[in-house]
């Protein structure tokens, strides 16, 4: 009888055992196997990608915006618009000028592209834009520029002109 009441008492002993593993194991990792409902979560930076950067030097002979510089073509594939405050590229210590154009693409295969002035310097989302940054030197192989927007993020980015991100 005694036998008996060990082994009865020894395998609830071992099922509580178990239990409390098994309750410390949901604890800590308890989406692995059963599905909670998380709160969604949205980022305040939108999604932006580069498309490519070109080197601007001598504004008066082409079709791009007038100012000297580079030109970082970007397109925002996030769901909320954002401002551009500054850029700041490589190590400056002063913020570069920035102005932000919307990009219109040609209406026939022998145009060229409209480049139409963004005043307020917002990027929307779904469309391309062309962000001027002045006072650069036009003569490097590859830029790390630091995107700033007006709600305090911000983004950085290395690139060489004229290769396609």
């Amino acid at each position: 009888m005694k036998k008996g009441l060990s082994e009865v008492v020894a395998a609830l002993l071992s099922l509580v055992i178990t239990l409390v593993l098994l309750a410390a194991f949901f604890a800590f990792n308890g989406g692995y196997f059963l599905t909670f409902q998380k709160p969604h979560v949205t980022s305040a930076l939108p999604l932006l990608q580069p498309l490519y950067l070109i080197v601007n030097p001598y504004p008066q002979l082409s079709f791009y915006p007038p100012y000297q510089g580079i030109i970082l073509f970007i397109v925002n594939y996030g769901s909320s618009p954002v401002q551009v405050a500054y850029a700041m590229v490589n190590d400056a210590l002063q913020p570069n000028t920035t102005y932000v154009y919307l990009v219109e693409p040609p209406t026939s295969l022998s145009g060229q592209p409209k480049f139409i002035y963004c005043p307020t310097g917002e990027i929307q989302p779904g469309k391309e834009y062309a962000i001027v940054i002045s006072n650069v030197p036009t003569n490097l192989n590859a830029y790390f520029i630091t995107l700033v927007f007006t709600n305090g993020y911000s983004e950085e980015f290395v690139l060489s002109p004229g290769v396609v991100q």
